[in-house]
């Protein structure tokens, strides 16, 4: 039993943690992040479920939705369904038979070094837990793009019946991918913990079934929810809402991939009846038609036909075909005694009947089967569809993880997961031949997360070999050996194993300890009481034993107890523990995976990865130089660039671009690499940039210099303006401006001049840059006046003069006003020409009005 929690606050600490369904065919990926609501994982093509497949497209690594859509064009070069052989050994014959069964095109070779598969893509070998580890990958990237961090702490689900051989080599590719897995957990208990966040009820008891029927494997599940007294301190105890797993049974055998490759044959036969030949042997021909299987599936949940159109099936031929539910119907209806099997068989484990059962819950292919679902009910009762069938597996395991995390609060719920299959552990020794012990570790329905001992007596050394039971058989999978034990002291010790069984299902050999129990001399002080008429020496007289000075009342009694200690020896029990040496060692069929084995494949992974960025990267700077060259030969056939580029030049750079062009298309570029790219791009921007240039200045030249003509003669207003309002700025100061405004209008035209008399496709005589830059000039000089401002003297002696006229005058005073204000005015312009001789208009010549004209 063990604690998880299933409701999220909102207020939890960083770090997101992420629940896989690892399906065969499909994947389901959620997310749980910091203040957010528990989310899916979405492919580039933002689809939530995600395709359990790796292709190779030349040197290229296609994943997800990118590897279904290239198999359809070459089924050989992908790799599907491949997470089945995760543990398994190459002499597999069930597992092979299968493939060929369900039409899936796998080349399978046996790895020597290990008697596992591996499977080979043209020329390159891919081990079963490398193909995992890519695809676990692939969703690891994705999580880190959702989450925008490093999504690593996980939570995968697995088939129940899944040995410890498949586990571990699941925890590999995981290892590999750089995950770090904290447990593994049936696919069932992840869609039984989704299931109870929307049971707030915790105060009954409530039983469900749950029926899963994947792509691969049939499992169903009985699940009890109760309320629990948990201790939640010394002095209160309060009730947990508690999950337990009482059965778990399965058909690993049959899945959906099992109907859609009959409904395949099917097809197979009705292109045959139209004319067509056999294609069951044409592995491209055979994908088309399940792919459509499939397809025409999920459309029969809905409708009552599903119109099948496949294409060029083979080449010069189109197949099509009106399938009819009631086909899939009788598909569906040979398998029922295989359907219903495993629910009477987890009835019969938990010792329930049908009625014990609240709901039956339908998760995978069921849900848009509609015969599945009434052979359900025909049998037991109407299964239900609570959970969403797709994703709440993946949705309990991240919940599950949330568990693990230390950076989460959780609100409390426990959770009893039980192992599947038997473990057995025999004994035998290397130096006594006749030395055979058995003994089973862990029952089937055995609570994850025990440890166990067990002891015996024996002087040698140990060898323990694990195994797990299926079909009757025992399949042996793990070896330890257990040195360091010998005889001692005269006699054999006992010998204690302790063995574990972790929350992912594998068991493992904690420690091993020797006790001898011997027998010891020790040393004992023992208290004795004897009388002083028994300690009197013989030869001692009364007149000795009583002092002079010592009167008769003082005398002690005569037969008086003296208390006296006394050292012993006696024999006792004593046990003294050794521990043990406990090594691993390579042993089953398939050998477990090397310690090295995870590395190794991160390694090529991060090869991988490597590779991917730079074939990207050469991929872009291929199209970057391809636009670069399409963009300057469509600039050859506009007149404009024609105009700026001489005969010579433009015989040298269509030399230049098709050299460029012969280089890609040969392929010699993949010799320099991203870095030749990029070198032919610049040499060719280099080559071009002045054309580009003078284009630029040809197409916009008129309209920036009849801009610059009517920029100069609004300044030209604007100076007029100032100089009749600012008379306070000294005349030379103005003058100034008017000359630079001439000045630069006859530059203008000097260049417009030249500029006529040169070739286009020579340097520009007249730069619009330059042009601005003149014009630009003008203008802060213009601005400088603009902004300068009244003298204060000046300034102060206006407002004296405005506070006089605010002032209220006689009415006297008032007519006169107006006549003297006129006198005034007039002799102090009198006077100031007397004294100048100069009026206050600048020079002529230096409002000579410029011209506008081109």
């Amino acid at each position: 039993m063990y604690f998880l929690a299933l409701f999220l606050l909102s207020y939890f600490a960083s770090g997101a943690v992420i629940g896989i369904d690892f399906g065969t065919e499909l994947i389901k990926t959620s997310i749980i992040q910091p203040g957010r609501k528990l989310g899916a994982i979405e492919s580039p093509q933002s689809k939530r479920m995600i395709h359990n497949i790796v292709a190779l497209q030349g040197e290229h690594h296609l994943l997800g939705e990118e590897a279904t859509n290239y198999m359809q064009k070459d089924p050989q070069s992908a790799l599907i369904f491949t997470t089945r052989a995760l543990g398994k050994a190459f002499n597999d014959t069930d597992l092979q038979k299968r493939f060929l069964n369900e039409f899936i095109p796998l080349e399978v070779s046996e790895d020597s070094s290990r008697f596992s598969i591996e499977f080979k893509i043209k020329n390159e070998k891919f081990s079963v837990e490398e193909t995992a580890a890519m695809v676990l990958e692939f969703i690891r990237k994705l999580a880190d793009k959702t989450s925008g961090d490093s999504a690593r702490d996980c939570v995968i689900t697995v088939p129940n019946f899944w040995t410890v051989p498949q586990r571990r080599s699941l925890l590999v590719a995981a290892e590999a991918a750089k995950l770090n897995v904290m447990s593994l957990i049936s696919d069932n208990t992840g869609a039984a913990l989704y299931y109870g966040i929307d049971r707030f009820d915790n105060k009954t008891d409530h039983k469900i079934l749950i029926y899963n029927l994947g792509a691969s494997y049939l499992q169903v599940s009985i699940v009890r929810y109760f309320a629990a007294l948990k201790k939640a301190s010394k002095l209160s105890a309060k009730q947990v809402e508690t999950i337990e797993i009482l059965a778990n049974t399965w058909d690993s055998e049959f899945g959906g991939r099992t109907i859609d490759a009959e409904i395949a044959e099917y097809l197979n036969e009705k292109f045959i009846a139209s004319g067509g030949s056999d294609v069951k042997d044409n592995v491209k021909a055979m994908s088309k038609l399940l792919h459509a299987a499939n397809q025409a599936k999920k459309t029969l949940s809905a409708s009552k036909t599903s119109y099948v159109n496949v294409p060029n099936i083979i080449p010069g031929h189109d197949f099509t075909f009106t399938l009819e539910r009631e086909i899939i119907e009788n598909i569906v209806e040979k398998h029922t005694e295989r359907l219903i099997k495993p629910i009477q068989n987890a009835l019969d484990t938990a010792k329930l009947t049908i009625d014990d059962i609240n709901f039956i819950e339908i998760l995978g292919g069921p849900i848009r089967i509609p015969k599945i679902q009434e052979i359900i009910e025909k049998k037991f009762k109407q299964p239900q569809t609570h959970l969403n069938g797709d994703e709440s597996m993946a949705q309990g395991a991240a919940i599950y993880a949330a568990n693990f995390s230390s950076e989460v609060m959780v609100k409390p719920l426990w959770l009893i997961e039980k192992t599947s299959l038997p473990i057995k552990a025999v004994f035998t020794s290397p130096s006594n031949k006749e030395f055979n012990k058995e003994k089973i570790l862990f029952e089937s329905g055995s609570v994850l997360g025990q440890t166990k001992k067990i002891g015996f007596t024996i002087e040698n050394d140990v060898e323990c070999v694990f195994s797990y039971q299926k079909n009757n058989e025992w399949v042996p999978f793990s070896l330890y050996s257990v040195t360091g034990n010998q005889e001692r002291y005269g006699k054999a010790p006992q010998v204690i194993f302790v063995f574990s069984l972790d929350y992912s299902g594998i068991p493992k050999l904690d420690s091993a300890e020797a006790k001898y129990e011997i027998e010891v001399e020790v040393e004992i002080k023992k208290s004795v009481n004897e009388t002083e008429a028994q300690k009197k020496p013989e030869n001692e007289t009364e007149a000795q034993k009583i002092p002079e000075n010592e009167t008769e009342a003082q005398k002690k009694p005569e037969n008086e107890t003296v208390a006296q200690t006394v050292t012993e020896k006696v024999k006792k029990n004593k046990i003294i523990k050794q521990e043990l040496n406990i090594k691993q060692l390579e042993f089953g069929n398939p050998l477990p995976p090397k310690k090295d084995l995870a590395k190794i494949i991160k390694e090529k992974l991060d090869a991988y990865t490597v590779a991917e960025e730079e074939r990207k990267q050469l991929a872009h700077n291929r199209n970057e130089l391809e636009s670069y060259i399409y963009f300057i030969q469509e600039k050859l056939e506009g007149s404009e660039f024609l105009r700026v580029i001489s005969p010579d030049d433009l015989s040298t750079l269509k030399i230049q671009i098709n050299e460029t062009l012969h280089w890609l298309e040969s392929g010699d570029y993949k010799k320099q690499g991203s870095s030749g790219l990029i070198k032919e791009k610049t040499k060719l921007e280099k080559m071009t940039a002045k054309f580009l240039d003078r284009e630029t200045e040809l197409m916009s030249r008129e309209d920036k210099i009849l801009d610059g003509y009517l920029k100069l003669q609004e300044l030209y207003r604007e100076m007029s303006y100032l100089n009749k309002t600012k008379t306070w700025i000294p005349l030379p100061e103005k003058e100034k401006v008017f000359m630079v405004i001439n000045e630069t209008i006859e530059w203008l035209d000097q260049k417009v001049e030249e500029q006529k008399n040169t070739p286009e496709w020579e340097e520009p005589v007249l730069k619009i840059a330059v042009l601005e830059s003149k014009v630009k000039g003008v203008e802060k000089r213009v601005e400088i006046i603009k902004k300068t401002g009244r003298p204060r003297q000046e300034y102060k002696e206006q407002n004296d003069k405005k506070t006089e006229e605010n002032q209220q005058p006689s009415e006297a005073a008032q007519e006169k006003a107006p006549e003297e204000a006129k006198k005034s005015d007039e002799e102090a312009n009198s006077q100031a020409d007397a004294k100048t001789g100069e009026t206050s208009q600048p020079a002529e010549d230096s409002q000579k009005e410029p011209k506008t004209d081109l």
